[in-house]
Parts: structure tokens; C-alpha cells; sequence
């Protein structure tokens, strides 16, 4: 069905190769997972399925992609979008209206599709992807996983024959995650290719029939089993609740924060909790549940209807969406903006701690995700703040990129606090030593984290399955 024969890609104004003499076939009706570490060319590789790259991404590209035996750069871009559907990590950057209903039918307007055909195939996917609750609402109101599901139902409305997933469960939570293996089996069953580009694959492991690992611009191709053993480099774990605490520390009774009876309109009530120096608290809860809404009065980018935030601190927040806190052409550039006092040293001891050295003078919007992820860490760490908080970290970074997010963190906590929101139990387990869980609109549970109240953790993340 896909094809990739010898193909090499070298991005424009670039002398490095992403991918070198990559060749492989992805057969109709497969499942088949695509990793390998950030930066390794598997957005590349699904780019050039889905005719990005040339359209959009410019370079020097040798070999030959074909779909259905046929060459796809004799393909128009146009026809690709109908045959080969593609969801990023970031679905709203597929949106271009603010209705649900309205987006399910906007690629079939532009299509030309007829209005009887577009109502059958509108009906259908509703029915495939269980969206009765969602349509005909705002998309800005709706959560992650709801988002997720709005934009896979736009490309199934052209009935594709294939779907690429890029990062899929970056954003989602436990019961989020477990509802998408639940849709990715749905339309295996269907008979879709499925491509998925994804880091952590404990929740997709039983539906993959193979494997290409991304290494260095190369390719492999292994099977589920042996990537259980593989030693190309270190992988995502596949069985996320056995895993050891990395970070167990008493409470420090120095209080940065006292967060006293807060409530947020409709979203937060009465939240009451302090917040003390060495505090790594990892913020968890379904999708919605309001991490976000806390994290952003904390940062005074919002303010509590009632109640009182009580304490001297300065913060800083890496949010969601990256590219919001870009402002300058380079890398480089983007650590040094409102740090002008900071020594050389420590800054490129933090960019080849966190892998960035070489790319520090790239153009913040040119990197990957994971890529974006780091920068902004490192931007948090060496400004001159006491509380840090950090809204799903690490989304979109492979093992060895979160394990250095992790160490860099937990050294930062020596002396400051640290709030992180996230679904990712592994690093959970790597790196905080609190939790703060937020169901129905408070703080349900807030403790420490040590071997006795690790059950409890994994308790919480099973009961959002639902």
C-alpha cells in the first residue's frame, strides 16, 4: 500500500540528512507503530506520506514513495488528503471553524461532496466515533480527548484508506487514553492502515502488527515482541503501574504558598492547600478537571473569583501550547530574552544537558515538539523564580529526552517548588514527590509519595478509566 524505497530527505538550508536510504512497506489493513527518539526523522517519514513534504517543507528528496504502486509525487496534494488521513499532536491546528458539526463537514464542502452523500457519511462517523454528546458544539469548549476524536472524524469523512496518528495520546488522560485504544481498534477492525508515530505504547501494544524503529535517519523493522527487547536505545516502558519511585523526600516545612478556599467560577471550588519549598507535585486528573485553570492563577495570568493565593513568589509557567511563548529568531536568543544576566556557561550546560546545543541556532517554530518542550524547560530553569509549573511536560518526548527533563527538574527543586500537570505515570513516578489529584472540581486527595501511598496512584489513574 505505502512504500518507501531508498529514500533520502535533507531539509532546505541544512547539510544533515534526516533520513538516509530509508526503505520499507506498510501493507493494507496493518497496524503499525512508528518510534524512536526526538529528532530522529519520524515526522519526516510522515510528512512525506502525507504530502507535506514537498508542499509545504522544502529540500533535496532522492528515492521513491509510492501508494498503491503508483509514485505519490505524480499525486497531487489535494488527492493525498483523501486517501491517506493525518491527525497531529495538536488537533486544533486542523480546525478552521469553531462547531463541531461545522468541521465534520467542512473538508466534504471544499470536496464538492453532494449533500445526501455528505449527511450519510456525517451520520456514520457520528455513530463510528460515538460523538452525539459533542456535535454541534464550540470546539474550544470541548477537551483534549473530545478534540481528538472531532479530528479523526474530519478525515474519516473522506473516507480514507489510511490514517496516520501523530503522538495521539500525548495530551490525553488515563481514561481518555483507553477510550482512543478502544477507537484505534474500531477502525482496525474496519479494515483501516493505521500508522501511529508514538512514544508511549503501553496502551497500544496488543494492536500493533509492526514495528519501524527511527534511529539516526535509519530504519528498522522489528515486531511488538522484540521491542520488548530491543537495544537500539532505551524505550517508554510497556507496563506503566511497575515501576520503581525515583524521587521519595520528606516534607519541607519552608511554605512558598498558601492557597486559601479558591474558587474559579464553575470550573474550581474552594481549593485549599499549601505549597512548600522542594515541592515536586505532580497536579493530576481527567482532562477537564481544571489542572490548567490552577496552574494559570498561580501565574496571576488569571484570578480567583474568591478566595485568596498568599505568598511572596515569583513563577513561571510553560504551558500547553508552545509556540505562544516564542519570541525571538534563535534558540539561543529565546533562553537569553529577559535573562541577560545569565553566565554563558549555564546556559550551554543547561542546552547540552537538555540536547538542544545543537540546534540553539535554529528558529524556535522549526523545532519538533519534544524540541519546543525542552527549550521552554530550559527557559524555566535558569529564570530567576521560585515556584515553576509546567503543564504536560513531557508531551511528545521520547525515554531518554524525559529522563533528562526529569533530572533537570528534580534539580531544580532543591530550591524551588515545582507544580507539573500531567497524565504521564511514568514520569510521575520518575520525578514528583507529591500529588494533588483534582476530581469534581476540588482537590480530592493531596499527599506525599512514598512505597506505601504508591498504590493509591495507581488507584487514582485506573478509577479515570470509568
Amino acid at each position: 500500500m505505502l512504500e518507501f524505497r531508498n529514500v533520502s530527505f535533507t531539509y532546505k538550508n541544512s547539510e544533515e540528512k534526516v533520513l538516509n536510504n530509508v526503505s520499507f512497506k506498510i501493507n493494507e489493513g496493518e497496524c503499525v507503530l512508528l518510534t524512536g527518539v526526538s529528532g530522529s526523522g519520524k515526522s519526516t517519514i510522515v510528512h512525506l506520506m502525507n504530502g507535506l513534504i514537498p508542499a509545504l517543507y522544502e529540500g533535496e528528496l532522492t528515492g521513491k514513495i509510492y501508494y498503491n504502486n503508483i509514485s505519490l509525487e505524480s499525486i497531487k496534494t489535494y488527492d493525498i488528503a483523501k486517501d491517506i488521513g493525518y491527525v497531529s499532536q495538536d488537533p486544533r491546528g486542523h480546525f478552521f471553524t469553531t462547531n463541531t458539526t461545522s468541521e465534520l463537514v467542512f473538508a466534504m464542502e471544499n470536496f464538492g461532496i453532494s449533500l445526501d452523500e455528505m449527511k450519510k457519511r456525517y451520520n456514520a462517523v457520528v455513530e463510528l466515533l460515538e460523538l452525539e454528546e459533542i456535535v454541534d458544539k464550540n470546539i474550544l469548549y470541548i477537551s483534549s480527548g473530545e478534540r481528538q476524536k472531532i479530528a479523526i472524524g474530519c478525515s474519516l469523512t473522506l473516507i480514507p484508506r489510511v490514517i496516520i496518528l501523530d503522538e495521539p495520546s500525548s495530551n490525553l488522560d488515563f481514561r481518555m487514553t483507553k477510550k482512543l485504544t478502544i477507537l484505534i481498534e474500531k477502525l482496525k477492525n474496519k479494515g483501516y492502515t493505521i500508522i501511529i508515530a508514538e512514544h508511549r505504547i503501553h496502551y497500544i501494544q496488543k494492536l500493533i502488527d509492526k514495528v519501524l524503529i527511527v534511529n539516526k535517519g535509519m530504519i528498522k523493522e522489528i515486531t511488538i515482541d522484540d521491542l520488548k527487547n530491543t537495544t537500539d536505545f532505551p524505550l517508554r516502558t510497556l507496563d506503566v503501574f511497575n515501576l520503581q519511585l525515583e524521587n521519595i523526600s520528606s516534607k519541607n516545612n519552608d511554605l512558598l504558598l498558601q492557597i486559601d478556599n479558591v474558587s474559579y467560577g464553575d470550573i474550581l471550588l474552594q481549593i485549599s492547600t499549601s505549597i512548600n519549598k522542594g515541592d515536586v507535585i505532580g497536579l493530576i486528573g481527567r482532562n477537564g478537571a481544571g489542572k490548567t485553570t490552577l496552574l494559570r492563577m498561580l501565574t496571576n495570568i488569571m484570578n480567583p473569583t474568591k478566595g485568596k493565593i498568599l505568598g511572596n513568589v515569583k513563577s513561571f509557567l510553560v504551558m500547553q501550547d508552545m509556540d505562544y511563548q516564542f519570541f525571538t529568531e534563535s534558540v539561543l536568543s529565546e533562553i537569553r530574552f529577559g535573562n541577560e544576566g545569565v553566565e554563558n556557561d549555564k546556559i550551554n550546560n543547561l542546552l547540552e544537558e537538555l540536547g538542544l546545543n545543537k540546534f540553539k541556532d535554529k528558529i524556535p517554530f522549526e523545532l519538533s515538539g519534544g524540541q519546543k518542550q525542552r527549550l521552554l524547560i530550559s527557559i524555566a530553569a535558569i529564570s530567576n523564580v521560585n515556584l515553576l509549573m509546567f503543564d504536560e511536560p513531557t508531551s511528545g518526548l521520547d525515554y531518554i529526552n524525559m529522563e533528562k527533563v526529569s533530572s533537570v527538574l528534580k534539580n531544580l527543586s532543591k530550591e524551588n517548588a515545582l507544580i507539573i500537570a500531567t497524565h504521564d505515570i511514568e514520569f510521575l513516578y520518575k520525578t514528583c514527590n507529591r500529588i494533588i489529584y483534582l476530581d469534581n472540581k476540588t482537590i480530592k486527595k493531596d499527599f506525599y509519595l512514598d512505597n506505601e501511598s504508591k498504590s493509591e496512584v495507581q488507584n487514582i489513574f485506573i478509577n479515570m478509566e470509568g
